[in-house]
């Protein structure tokens, strides 16, 4: 299930699909492969869902990253719309 999400952006562990772009990938730590692509998305749904969601309205690479989440990882709408950003 988890290569349905890698497929999305990258080719192999550290090689990314031609094209890719740095507003595709949710922090700047996830470009170092796909396994941190992995967990800095998973981690940015649930802790800052409103803004990954507000973001892969605009991006249509996010937004399939933020549709496998949401789809997949957490199907009964758990954080979905969340903020835990502190204030």
């Amino acid at each position: 299930m988890s290569n349905d999400f890698y497929s999305i952006s990258w080719d192999s562990t550290n090689i990314m699909k031609s094209g890719m772009k740095t507003e595709d990938f949710v922090s700047g730590y996830a470009l170092t492969n796909k396994y941190e692509d992995f967990a800095e998305s998973y981690t940015f749904y649930i802790l800052h869902n409103q803004e990954f969601f507000e973001r892969a309205q605009e991006n249509d690479i996010l937004r399939r990253k933020y549709d496998f989440f949401r789809k997949i990882s957490f199907p009964l709408d758990t954080f979905y719309r969340t903020d835990f950003t502190a204030r």
